[in-house]
């Protein structure tokens, strides 16, 4: 497989709209052992934006986050998905950033964070610290993200 070629191919499919043999291509790609090439396919399930390509963005995020020592994807497949949250997914972005994922990536996940409802999702954040279950730390790092964001 010449990497160069399928990330090139991924490249020109995120400029279309989505068809069931671009959806397959591009669902393959995400179940890639190269890392570089589900980033790629996440990038094309971003610039897709409908809503089976951003939970498909949102699974994979969720999977290659717990993995240790996977900066660069999971901060690539955050920006995809950063433009395409909403309110809603507050409580999904929070749980991942203070439950799931694993805690060397979670500076990567940033991006998400920032681009959430701000009041909302400090909300959120003070009474997830007052039920517990999460670290005080990451409640106040998280925090701290958000306040500097300008949503």
């Amino acid at each position: 497989m010449e990497l160069d070629k399928v990330s090139k191919r991924l490249s020109e499919l995120a400029a279309n709209k989505p068809n069931r043999y671009s959806v397959e291509e591009v669902d393959s790609a995400l179940e890639s052992k190269h890392e570089g090439i589900q980033v790629c396919a996440a990038k094309t399930l971003g610039a897709w934006g409908d809503e089976k390509s951003i939970e498909k963005l949102k699974n994979r995020l969720e999977k290659i986050s717990k993995l240790p020592a996977r900066w660069g994807a999971v901060s690539a497949m955050s920006k995809s998905l950063a433009p395409h949250l909403k309110q809603n997914d507050i409580d999904w972005v929070l749980s991942l950033y203070l439950n799931s994922s694993n805690p060397h990536n979670r500076f990567s996940l940033s991006v998400l964070l920032m681009s959430l409802p701000k009041i909302e999702t400090l909300r959120k954040l003070e009474l997830k610290l007052n039920q517990g279950g999460v670290d005080p730390k990451d409640v106040r790092y998280a925090k701290a993200i958000i306040q500097k964001s300008a949503i």
